[in-house]
């Protein structure tokens, strides 16, 4: 009884008593307790009864009494062990039972035979006769249910599962995984199934997974392809980055080749490539190719040649510009010439740049103030030009009215560049 009004059945399977009192009026006259130790008086009465019968049977049938009260005493202990919970408990029970049980047998001379294994699937017993795949007597092990009640004959639904199960995407996503040296029994017992829950279809009807040859596991191929892949892991463990590189644009025999072949061949064919390989430089970073691809390569290689062009244009403007300037104006030659030869001059060193850059504005200077006319305004003169020389100032300033604005050392130049100021400018040379 409970204080708080409540109560539940219970029933001891153990007492222990430390002390008993007793009172001469019990607050409940009806009430009795009996206590019984019975295990002597059991045991008195097993002997008495075994008194009675005969001396050859009592010495088989004794040792049985030990073994049911030794059973007693373990289950006892083990249900009263608050350290384990119930499943432990009915475990440990369980197998304490069962050795007392075939100590009993032993000491009988019969032969218990321990029950079949079985598997649960949806709280349904199924024995191992009823699966495709089982190595053991583990039901956790066993595969490929065939039938729907345990110990029917196989459904062809649940046969038409397995046969999915060892298909290539598997029942419902999963591919059972069978040993390879126990697919093809295992095939041949799904077909076993197939056939007799499909009796009213054809044999080659039956699923191809089960039927063709090509759908047994080709253990050489396995084998070659385990050792090539090996093969391919040690290669690329032994080669450098750049020939790392150059494999991953292999396909097919040329990469197994490069694979097969020694290091100093794969550096061979590494250079070899590398030589054949177009390259184009975008300020000054060199771009491959076969690093790019074809279609990013031919972008680049375009984009590169309008730079290059672009580049071209401004410098052949620049140059032309310079030599157009009065410092190289008295300069012979057209524009064109004039503007290659400084261009040309630009790319030497700068020491040697310099020096012939002053000679070349020294001799500008020098003919400018010989071919000036004396009295021009500008040189300072009062003499008169006579000869060749006054052919040619007569000449420049007749080209200066034609051209309002335009200077006289602007006119002179472009004269000279005539046939008649080229052949003025021999007879002044000469001393004319």
């Amino acid at each position: 009884m409970r204080f708080d009004g409540k109560t539940h059945k219970r029933t001891a399977s153990f007492l222990k008593i430390g002390e008993l009192s007793g009172v001469p009026n019990p607050a409940q006259t009806p009430a009795r307790v009996t206590i019984m130790k019975g295990s002597d008086l059991a045991k008195a009465a097993f002997d008495a009864a075994m008194a009675d019968r005969e001396t050859a049977k009592a010495a088989i049938l004794t040792p049985l009494w030990d073994q049911h009260a030794a059973m007693r005493e373990e289950l006892t202990a083990i249900a009263v062990d608050d350290s384990l919970d119930a499943d432990d408990q009915m475990a440990t029970m369980k197998d304490i039972a069962g050795g007392h049980i075939d100590a009993a047998a032993i000491a009988l001379g019969i032969t218990i035979k321990a029950a079949a294994p079985y598997k649960t699937e949806a709280g349904v017993k199924f024995p191992k006769s009823d699966y495709a795949y089982t190595p053991g007597d583990k039901p956790s092990e066993w595969k490929l249910r065939l039938t729907s009640t345990p110990g029917g004959t196989p459904d062809p639904r649940i046969v038409g599962a397995a046969v999915a199960a060892l298909g290539p995407g598997g029942f419902r996503g999963n591919k059972v995984q069978i040993p390879a040296e126990d697919l093809a029994a295992v095939k041949a017992r799904v077909l076993a199934a197939w056939r007799k829950a499909n009796s009213d279809k054809d044999a080659d009807e039956a699923p191809d997974i089960l039927t063709k040859e090509g759908s047994m596991p080709d253990l050489a191929k396995q084998l070659a392809d385990a050792q090539a892949e090996l093969a391919k892991q040690t290669a690329l463990a032994s080669m450098n980055d750049a020939q790392k590189a150059y494999f991953s644009t292999l396909k097919g025999a040329e990469a197994d080749a490069f694979i097969a072949a020694a290091p100093a061949t794969r550096e061979a064919l590494l250079a070899t490539f590398k030589a054949a390989d177009e390259v184009v430089s975008v300020g000054g970073v060199e771009v491959r190719k076969s690093a790019v691809g074809d279609a990013a390569f031919a972008l680049i290689k375009k984009q590169a040649a309008d730079l290059a062009t672009a580049a071209e244009a401004q410098a052949v403007a620049k140059y032309a510009t310079m030599a157009g300037s009065p410092e190289y104006a008295m300069l012979p030659g057209d524009a064109t010439a004039k503007a290659m030869a400084l261009r040309a001059m630009d790319a030497l060193p700068k020491a040697e740049r310099d020096a012939l850059d002053t000679m070349l504005k020294s001799g500008a200077t020098a003919l400018k103030a010989r071919t000036l006319p004396a009295g021009h305004p500008g040189n300072g003169g009062t003499e008169s030009a006579t000869g060749a020389e006054a052919e040619l100032t007569a000449l420049t300033e007749q080209h200066m009215s034609k051209n309002a604005g335009m200077t006289y050392a602007r006119a002179q130049t472009e004269v000279l560049k005539t046939a008649a100021g080229q052949d003025l400018y021999a007879r002044i040379e000469g001393g004319e």
